[in-house]
């Protein structure tokens, strides 16, 4: 009996420390570009009006703001438009955001909101090992509420040749800019593509270009006090 006893408490002590995301550190990001219509000649002309949504990460408060990570193409907006961006933390709250630092090869975005809301979340520097669980949460489609924020768990799956880091998580449209966690719950990837045909595999940045990119944003973030 006392064998027992001490079976389930030691079942129970494992059970107590499995550790979940906090979807106070997710951003819902919707964007909204107004197109300039140069050739038109009167003021009849249509308005094309292009609306996007993915998702993000809150990584760091300092200066009185509260820094985002997501994919670089969630924060890409064309040139010749009126644009805004809304992020919606996990409390269902809006914030205003904007374009601060942006890549396209790694496919990384670094979004700048006044205030400090949310909850941070830290960057690994550790390289994953093939079949390493992880965590992901997103916004596939724009499936998100304040009292729900979808979380999904997958394996490690290894790298492309291209560099670019798999991953065995559902994702789709609105996927894009989900931070990758660890089971520390450290960032070790930012999902940027999905698959055609098989919606169960996550493409995002190598964890190594990842920290390249950390790197030149905390010397921007730095370069603000």
């Amino acid at each position: 009996m006392k064998v027992l006893s001490t079976l389930m408490m030691l079942i129970l002590g494992c059970s107590d420390a499995r550790k979940i995301p906090n979807p106070q550190s997710f951003v819902y990001i919707r964007t909204q570009s107004i197109e300039d219509q140069e050739n038109c000649e009167n003021e009849s002309c249509p308005i094309k009006i292009i609306t996007s949504s993915g998702s993000g990460s809150v990584i760091r408060h300092a200066n009185d703001s509260t820094y985002v990570l997501t994919a670089g193409h969630v924060c890409e907006m064309p040139d010749s438009s009126v644009s805004m961006a809304i992020a919606v933390d996990g409390s269902g709250s809006t914030h205003e955001v904007e374009k601060s630092r942006y890549s396209k090869d790694p496919d990384l975005c670094i979004m700048k909101s006044p205030g400090t809301w949310g909850v941070t979340l830290e960057i690994s520097d550790e390289p994953s090992s093939y079949g390493d669980r992880v965590f992901a949460m997103s916004a596939p489609n724009g499936i998100f509420d304040k009292s729900m924020v979808p979380l999904f768990a997958g394996s490690y799956s290894g790298n492309l040749s291209s560099g670019d880091a798999v991953y065995t998580i559902p994702a789709m449209a609105g996927s894009s800019g989900s931070a990758v966690l660890n089971e520390d719950l450290k960032v070790i990837s930012v999902i940027h593509s999905a698959t055609k045909g098989f919606q169960h595999i996550a493409i995002g940045s190598s964890t190594r270009r990842l920290n390249q990119f950390i790197e030149s944003v905390e010397d921007f973030i730095n370069d603000q006090t």
